[in-house]
Order: C-alpha cells, then structure tokens, then sequence
C-alpha cells in the first residue's frame, strides 16, 4: 500500500486573483509542474479558440484564472494540460453552481476524484 498526500485550498480574489495563487502553489510544489503543462503535441488553433469559447459559455472566469495562473509560471496559456484534457477520458465529474443559483451569489465549482493519484494533483 502507498500513501498520497492531498491539499486542500481556500482561495479568494478574482478569476485572475485565483490562478495567481493557483499558480504560486504550482510553483512551490514543482513536482506537479507535468502535470499541468503541455510542452509537446499542442493542440490545433482552432481547437484551442474551441476550448476557450465553451469555457468562456459554461464557466466563465475559467479561462481568466488560468491565464493567472500562466503569468506566474511564464507559459503560455494555450499550453495549459487544462485544454488537453478535453480529450481525456476520465471517471471525474465537475459541476459548476453559477451565483443566480445559490443564496451566497457565489459561483461553486465541485469536483470528484475518481482519478488516480498518478494523474491527479488531489486538490
């Protein structure tokens, strides 16, 4: 039997705000550096502008957090795993509660960890 270790984040601050944090923890933790970057194999442009769009639709602020998140690390966004793993596919469920849909007026983002622990950061 193996042990993972798992973090649990509180972040405030804007979509931009966030990523930055997002990616300071990245940053401290470069060991999971692989695994949100993708330096091989990127995909399309019109694949890339694809994604952004259906982020932008569904869950806005999304693509603002990871360009936070890319200002920190100093890569570009469209090398983000985040776009990639579009074609992944995997047994993890994520749900967004938009504000008009909860009495806080905050945006929920949830997600299930049926991933491995080989492929997963466990945030």
């Amino acid at each position: 039997m193996y042990q993972v270790k798992g973090y649990f984040s509180s972040l405030k601050g804007s979509h931009y705000d966030i990523g930055k944090q997002q990616g300071e923890f990245v940053k401290n933790h470069s060991y999971l550096i692989p695994q949100f970057i993708q330096l091989d194999h990127l995909v399309s442009d019109n694949f890339w502008s694809e994604s952004r769009n259906i982020l932008n639709q569904y869950c806005s602020g999304i693509n603002e957090e990871i360009e936070g998140f890319c200002e920190v690390l100093k890569i570009p966004s469209k090398h983000m795993m985040y776009y990639y793993q579009t074609l992944l596919k995997a047994g993890c469920s994520h749900c967004v509660v938009l504000p008009k849909k909860t009495d806080s007026k905050h945006t929920y983002v949830l997600r299930n960890y049926d991933l491995s622990p080989k492929i997963d950061d466990m945030r």
